[in-house]
């Protein structure tokens, strides 16, 4: 291994162990600190995006599979040419100048549970009303615009939607923080959906 490959290495090793996954804002950020390698950095996450898109199969991948992953590919590079919106949590977090992490330890809720909020992970149908209006507090928004971070698909999601809906793995809110080891009175306090 070169000492390139190494530090190309070690730069996707820190952004997805800060975003957990290549997503959109995170290949920005890391584009922008590290522009001579733009070009291995998207490749790198188109790749894991393809990887997230198509199904764990034995076989050698079918036609199908090949259109869908690079029909996926094309969605991904494609949504990180568009300017930035508020279409993540962590978008509105960063608009009000904190980061997803500070954003769980002052609204109490394990990081790990707003990382999966950001990426999609969790169904919306099970967030509840009092998530998004402790969040909008928190952030100087509104509880409509905290919620319209995870009821519009992010860019992986929409590159995943050609699988169909069965394909997108998410969870349920209350799943998620017992998952992540949450304060039972916590839960309760959010009124989830049973």
């Amino acid at each position: 291994m070169t000492r390139s490959d190494e530090q190309l290495e070690d730069i996707l090793d820190s952004m997805i162990y800060r975003f957990g996954a290549p997503t959109p804002e995170g290949v920005r950020e890391t584009v922008t600190r590290h522009p001579a390698l733009k070009a291995a950095i998207l490749e790198f996450a188109a790749g894991w995006q393809e990887e997230d898109a198509l199904p764990r199969a034995a076989s050698l991948p079918s036609v199908r599979e090949v259109a869908i992953a690079a029909t996926a590919q094309q969605m991904f590079a494609a949504g990180l040419t568009q300017p930035a919106v508020a279409r993540q949590l962590s978008d509105l977090a960063k608009r009000a100048g904190t980061s997803l992490d500070e954003l769980a330890v002052r609204a109490m809720i394990p990081s790990s549970v707003l990382h999966k909020l950001n990426g999609g992970r969790i169904s919306p149908a099970t967030i509840g009303t009092v998530l998004p209006v402790r969040l909008a507090r928190l952030l100087d928004a509104t509880a409509e615009a905290v919620a319209s971070c995870w009821s519009g698909a992010s860019v992986p999601q929409a590159a995943m939607a050609f699988l169909g809906p069965a394909n997108v793995t998410q969870m349920s809110l209350r799943a998620a923080l017992i998952e992540a080891g949450a304060d039972p009175d916590l839960i309760e306090e959010l009124h989830l959906p049973r």
